[in-house]
């Protein structure tokens, strides 16, 4: 689990990235997308907004509650590489939903479990800016999602 501060924020949440990565940003309309690449590969893709992808024909599935939202994990080991989707519903009022797309490749596992136990929530103030969590409430669920 990461104990690091956040290096990327968003108003709902924030990560650090993982040594040797960079991320990529873009708010093609209402929402935030991020890719983090570890040289030229992706390790994932991080959408924060109202209108997340369906996980389409992922077979294993798991589901969690925290205080914070509830998390659900996809992945579908068919493709000759395993597919990992996972999505964490927030609990706070109009809060989007977080997706996270990601391949399971061994020249990125460490990379991604880097990037998955620091994922924090975060929430807006008024004043501006968010409030983030210091620790991860999520790292757990997070990081099994690579074991399942």
């Amino acid at each position: 689990m990461s104990q690091y501060p956040c290096t990327v924020f968003s108003a709902d949440a924030c990560f650090r990235l993982p040594t040797g990565t960079h991320a990529d940003y873009s708010a093609p309309a209402d929402f935030d997308f991020y890719t983090v690449s570890k040289d030229t590969e992706t390790v994932a893709t991080i959408y924060i907004g109202n209108a997340p992808q369906a996980a389409e024909g992922l077979a294993s599935r798991s589901f969690s509650q925290s205080t914070d939202g509830t998390i659900k994990i996809y992945r579908d080991e068919a493709a000759p590489i395993t597919k990992l989707d996972i999505y964490i519903a927030l609990k706070t009022t109009d809060a989007p939903t977080i997706h996270i797309s990601a391949d399971l490749n061994s020249s990125t596992r460490t990379e991604l479990m880097e990037l998955l136990s620091s994922l924090r929530p975060c929430r807006p103030i008024k004043s501006g800016g968010q409030k983030c969590r210091i620790n991860s409430v999520w790292s757990k669920d997070l990081t099994k999602a690579l074991t399942l």
